[in-house]
């Protein structure tokens, strides 16, 4: 079901610009009270994310306006639901080791972004990994939330990833090392003069490929 086709989830975008504008409050400065990112902003705008209950609680105390009204247009309390045709992902920390994890928050991505921009097809593998680090900025800035396939456990081919380094997540770019069969050269930055480590694609502890930012596939 496309947005146009549900007005409630079209006018959760509309009603979060409004009021937003309506306190003179830029993205970047609303995104900086609710701890996200501007793009987290400019997503739920155009409709392509939903916030939380727990987002929606907070945007709406900021805003001065009531979260049920954020949500479904009306001024009485009602039981809030995200949209139906959304997809639920889970924001996940890591611990001491690959398994240690911990879901810290939600995002819900409408359906349509995730299937045909995404084009992500095992949705319960999905989740989200904020990252922090300025290594591949400005194509990933810190605070960002990375949409991230955990059905993908070895490098399958060219691209982003998101892997275990020994101590903690990391998040690399791992291209193909055709001078050395079975191995791969993983990428830390995408700072000029990073040449990468060549390493053996066996040994490498995939946690998942990165299909993209919130709102923006790769």
């Amino acid at each position: 079901m496309s947005n146009e086709q549900n007005p409630i989830v079209a006018g959760i975008k509309d009603r979060i610009k409004e009021a937003r504008e309506k306190q003179q409050l830029t993205q970047s400065a609303l995104a900086k009270h609710l701890s996200i990112s501007r793009t987290a902003i400019t997503q739920w705008e155009a409709g392509l994310t939903f916030p939380s209950y727990e987002k929606t609680m907070e945007m709406a105390k900021l805003l001065y306006v009531r979260p049920e009204w954020i949500a479904f247009g009306v001024t009485t309390p009602v039981e809030y639901r995200v949209p139906t045709d959304s997809v639920k992902v889970d924001i996940v920390d890591f611990g001491t080791d690959a398994n240690e994890r911990r879901v810290v928050g939600t995002h819900y991505l409408s359906t349509e972004f995730v299937k045909d921009t995404l084009r992500a097809t095992e949705l319960d593998k999905l989740f989200i990994y904020h990252i922090e680090s300025e290594t591949f900025a400005p194509r990933f800035q810190p605070r960002d939330h990375l949409v991230v396939d955990g059905s993908v456990t070895k490098a399958t081919g060219e691209g982003m990833y998101l892997i275990w380094n020994g101590l903690s997540a990391q998040v690399v770019n791992i291209q193909a090392n055709y001078a050395e069969p079975g191995t791969v050269v993983v990428r830390t930055t995408d700072r000029a003069g990073e040449a990468g480590n060549t390493v053996e694609a066996a040994k490498l502890i995939v946690l998942g490929r990165i299909k993209g930012r919130i709102g923006a596939a790769l």
